[in-house]
């Protein structure tokens, strides 16, 4: 049913018992077919309030897997496959074992179990160095081979200074 407050299906249900609408309208409202509020109209009639709550609630679903299955896969993945992740280990319980686990439903088995691998942290890239404190501690130096004034090959050194950022650039001979 798509209405799932109950307080609306029961004033909708006291409005249809007392005839201020009809079966058609009701159904309309709670989106089911014209039969199905007859169901539920003597539900209500014979159980009372109880009688809206939808029989399922607070119960396990029939499609769920069993205790002894969820506790023998779980002993597989952690004895046989515990350096695996849910997906191949998923993937490695149907191939060799014949077992067929959604490998979401195997991750949340596993965080439950704490069985999770914890995935590492990667560092970044690259790390920020402290700059020098004084000038001249740390030097960088470049140097650039070229015809710089025509004939011969000149280098163009460059020197600059870690903790003030300077430059001080001369040209030598190659």
């Amino acid at each position: 049913m798509a209405i799932k407050d109950i307080h609306t299906r029961f004033l909708w249900l006291t409005e249809l018992s007392a005839g201020k609408i009809t079966r058609q309208e009701a159904a309309l409202r709670f989106e089911i077919t014209p039969k199905q509020v007859g169901r539920l109209l003597r539900r209500y009639a014979s159980e009372g309030f109880p009688g809206l709550i939808h029989r399922l609630v607070d119960k396990p679903s029939n499609s769920r897997y069993s205790d002894t299955f969820k506790e023998n896969t779980l002993n597989l993945v952690r004895y046989k496959y515990f350096d695996c992740s849910p997906t191949l280990a998923s993937e490695l319980l149907f191939e060799d074992e014949g077992i067929k686990v959604n490998p979401e439903t195997l991750r949340l088995w596993m965080r439950q179990s704490n069985l999770q691998i914890k995935t590492r942290k990667r560092k970044p890239y690259r790390q920020r160095r402290e700059r020098k404190e004084a000038f001249g501690q740390m030097l960088q130096i470049d140097g650039s081979f070229h015809k710089w004034f025509g004939g011969k090959k000149s280098c163009l050194l460059n020197l600059i200074d870690d903790a003030t950022s300077q430059n001080f650039c001369y040209f030598d001979h190659e």
